[in-house]
């Protein structure tokens, strides 16, 4: 119950306090008639004057990382360009610090407060000097670190390179209140992925003790999914609509999902899906590296590609089950992974007979497949609405690194 109610506590920075961060912007000192240069587009009221260009070493220092394998395990955290490593006695710096990848992931800057140790593809900030820790790490986010590397290869930035990068600071008073404001909304962030995380364990934990009780008491079974599927094989010769099959949205219009279409001028041989059949598009798509599947529950005739597969359920239970299923990123590879084979370009080949020739569990009794099937698509449906208030803030904290850096 708590994940339910949770994201309430939650809001979006409110219309006030979006326009209180932009009422100085440059347009405005345009229109009272001044010269205008380095300013920021969105600026909180108090703060004019324009922004001062330095370069990086003029207002930090840039720290190297050192080999660790001659300590100890202890309690300070070592980091990599992939995040943490492992724990060590002894630690290379002590304090406020921003990260960025010396080679590999170079443009994922991390920040971090505290004792650490640091590996040498991971640089790290130190000795600030008219900037703070906190927007360091709000700048370098704004900075296009792919811009600088220096490698045909694995991504690659030196030293000397970052310290010659110019920016353009405001100053301490303006910094703190937009690193407030920035830290403020990551939090919101990192908050709203935590309620994420934990209904997406409860789905699976439900799925999984369903399917333990199902079997212990032999009301569920391994059904293969050609028992309960049948391929539609029906062509668009009526010339239905075309529509998109999306990881979020499911089968929708591809002309108001992604504003236009994308269909052949002829689609009089496209694949026709009715209501309750099930699409598998058989291509990567997002986290699902061996593509989708997805039930229609548009009430018309629609039409699909004809690369995807189209299938009919035994019954409409067997498919909204089957759909909220494959909702899963594990369930989805772990079914279709041993169906698939590769091609030389990474293409999936699979026939649409083929995808058939695995099994899932089912529940025999059709009442408690179709009371589940309601379950996890309620839980479903509640899962999309916490990852779109998540994408909101994502969107938000984009917007405002734009508008409030230069």
């Amino acid at each position: 119950m708590t994940i339910n109610n949770e994201h309430k506590k939650l809001n979006f920075l409110s219309e006030r306090e979006q326009n209180q961060a932009c009422l100085n912007s440059a347009e405005h000192e345009k229109n009272q008639g001044r010269k205008v240069l380095n300013v920021p587009n969105l600026r909180f009221p108090e703060f004019q004057g324009e922004w001062i260009t330095y370069k990086i070493k003029d207002v930090l220092s840039i720290g190297n990382g050192r080999d660790y394998k001659h300590l100890s395990n202890g309690e300070i955290p070592v980091f990599g360009t992939g995040g943490y490593m492992t724990s060590v006695d002894k630690c290379l710096y002590d304090g406020e610090t921003t990260f960025i990848g010396r080679k590999g992931s170079i443009n994922k800057p991390f920040y971090y407060n505290g004792k650490f140790w640091t590996v040498d593809t991971l640089f790290y900030t130190h000795s600030f000097n008219g900037i703070t820790p906190k927007f360091t790490y709000c700048l370098f986010q704004t900075i296009n670190w792919l811009k600088y590397n220096e490698a045909s290869g694995v991504p690659s930035l030196s030293k000397d390179t970052i310290e010659k990068i110019k920016i353009m600071i405001p100053g301490l008073e303006e910094q703190n209140k937009i690193a407030k404001l920035m830290f403020a909304l990551d939090e919101r962030i990192s908050t709203q992925n935590k309620i994420i995380d934990k209904l997406q364990s409860l789905i699976k934990g439900i799925m999984a003790e369903l399917q333990k009780q199902g079997v212990d008491k032999g009301t569920w079974k391994k059904v293969f999914l050609s028992d309960v599927l049948t391929e539609r094989n029906e062509r668009n010769t009526d010339l239905f609509q075309v529509f998109s099959v999306s990881v979020s949205q499911g089968v929708v219009n591809q002309v108001d999902y992604l504003g236009r279409s994308f269909a052949a001028k002829d689609t009089s041989k496209y694949n026709v899906v009715h209501y309750g059949d099930l699409v598998y598009t058989k291509s990567p798509t997002g986290s699902f590296p061996y593509g989708i599947v997805k039930q229609s529950l548009n009430l018309e005739n629609v039409a699909v590609s004809p690369l995807y597969g189209v299938y009919k359920p035994k019954s409409l239970a067997v498919g909204a089950y089957l759909h909220e299923y494959f909702m899963s990123e594990i369930n989805t590879h772990n079914y279709l992974h041993p169906l698939i084979q590769k091609g030389a370009k990474n293409t999936i080949n699979i026939t649409n007979q083929r995808f058939l020739e695995n099994s899932v569990l089912l529940p025999i009794n059709t009442n408690e497949l179709l009371l589940i099937s309601k379950m996890l698509r309620s839980l479903n449906d509640k899962l999309k609405y916490l990852q779109g208030i998540l994408q909101k803030y994502q969107k938000q904290k984009q917007y405002l690194l734009r508008q409030m850096f230069i």
